[in-house]
């Protein structure tokens, strides 16, 4: 069949199909050696407990006393080491959790249905399996926050305050993209409005989630994240200390598969989140806003200097529409609005004694408030 074919053309062949082969096949042998050998060497430090099928993690600190559990909910595709260092610093005086959604940290694989309620209802059941009752002092960093505004909806006596770290609005993509095109600078709004409208006809006016794609956990499950973008999470890890367990979480496949999983349903029902909002008076609420750009300190630094100036006209209408908009939350609510000056969105890692600072002043209302009852 291949007799007309040269030698030499059959072996360059022969080659790439075994290339191929091998290097996924390769990759996926390294990666399933290395991330054996991580969760043997960062075995979880908290507890499993099983919320129906798998089980959740969480790692609490502390001695409870009179007042209300502290616990903290991380953003999309982030686990509760993250908020480690604040747990670190109350621990003296106050009871405090983290937990991993499904898949995150040192959690098993979740479900697939990652919608607003359905993380509410994660968080819930895992910190009954646990023992940890309530009420709860909820800490939310961005999605994070919209889970927290849910809970409060379906177990509104539990809720005994929370804080909102430069919170998701609990609004359609749409909605948001009008409030950043309203705070643009005039010579940039018409562009910045073609891009958002250009976004919007291709992932709609609300729509269900971010728009992950599978070839994410592919690439995992190869190696190939590992390889490539291994140090990419540094920035988001606690501490120095923490560094290696922190990278080794994110470069799980369950870790991949979850933020997969995440990004595809994380804004359906998320009107249930802005109901909550609505109805959350006279609970203790406290927001606080990014006053930088980015993600990370450095990154305001890094646009100022490589970005051009229509993106740096979208940033600075961002960050004027989260204030606006996360003021007018902090209203509603009839809680507090502060922006954190030197901060981007990880407020926990660049601004850690604010948030603890915040976070007693809500734990002593709570405490001083009256008893909470029921779920």
């Amino acid at each position: 069949m291949f007799a007309h074919i040269p030698r030499w053309l059959r072996i360059i062949v022969y080659v790439q199909l075994a290339l191929v082969i091998a290097i996924p096949l390769g990759g996926w042998l390294l990666q399933s050696q290395r991330e054996g050998a991580d969760s043997k060497r960062f075995p979880p430090p908290g507890k499993l407990v099983d919320v129906g099928g798998y089980r959740v993690h969480l790692y609490c600190m502390g001695q409870r006393g009179q007042g209300p559990l502290v616990v903290f909910n991380a953003d999309s595709g982030d686990q509760g080491l993250i908020f480690r260092g604040i747990q670190e610093r109350l621990k003296g005086s106050m009871r405090t959790c983290a937990i991993d959604r499904g898949g995150f940290g040192w959690s098993e694989p979740g479900l697939n249905d990652r919608s607003v309620p359905a993380a509410a209802r994660e968080l819930h059941a895992a910190l009954q399996a646990a023992g940890e009752a309530g009420p709860y002092l909820w800490v939310g960093h961005g999605l994070g926050a919209l889970h927290v505004l849910a809970y409060r909806g379906l177990h509104p006596g539990q809720v005994a305050g929370a804080l909102l770290l430069d919170p998701t609005p609990p609004e359609c993509l749409k909605n948001r993209f009008d409030g950043i095109i309203a705070e643009a600078e005039a010579p940039y709004a018409d562009v910045i409005r073609e891009k958002l409208d250009q976004v919007i006809a291709d992932r709609g006016a609300c729509p269900e989630g971010e728009g992950g794609t599978r070839l994410y956990s592919w690439l995992a499950r190869i190696g190939m994240v590992r390889a490539l973008a291994g140090r990419n999470f540094d920035p988001t890890s606690p501490s120095a200390d923490l560094l290696e367990t922190h990278r080794a979480l994110k470069l799980r496949t369950a870790h991949a598969d979850a933020v997969v999983q995440e990004s595809a349903t994380c804004y359906v029902r998320i009107q249930q989140a802005a109901t909550a909002l609505l109805a959350w008076k006279p609970t203790p609420m406290a927001i606080l806003t990014r006053g930088r750009m980015g993600n990370f300190f450095e990154d305001q630094e890094f646009l100022s200097r490589r970005a051009d100036d229509a993106t740096l006209a979208f940033e600075n209408a961002q960050l004027r529409y989260l204030s606006k908009r996360h003021q007018q939350m902090a209203q509603q609510a009839g809680g507090s609005h502060r922006v954190a000056s030197a901060s981007a969105h990880y407020i926990q890692l660049s601004e850690p004694d604010l948030v603890v600072e915040i976070v007693e002043r809500l734990w002593r209302e709570a405490s001083s408030a009256a008893p909470v009852a029921g779920r």
